[in-house]
């Protein structure tokens, strides 16, 4: 099961103009990434080297 609210990577919004405003406020301060949400992403992401496409592709290379 998965909740945007409480393990998405960053602020639910359900209207366009919701949407646009908080798109507007993040660009207005240069878009940080707030603590909830890094760690919502660290806890679900084991790597961030950019890799995830090769060791993918290992791994279905092993599949016999």
């Amino acid at each position: 099961y998965f909740s945007y609210e409480t393990d998405g990577f960053g602020p639910v919004t359900y209207t366009a103009t919701d949407t646009v405003d908080l798109l507007c406020h993040y660009m207005e301060r240069g878009c940080p990434l707030e603590s909830e949400y890094e760690s919502r992403i660290n806890m679900t992401f084991k790597y961030k080297d950019k890799e995830s496409s090769k060791r993918i592709l290992n791994e279905v290379l092993q599949i016999k």
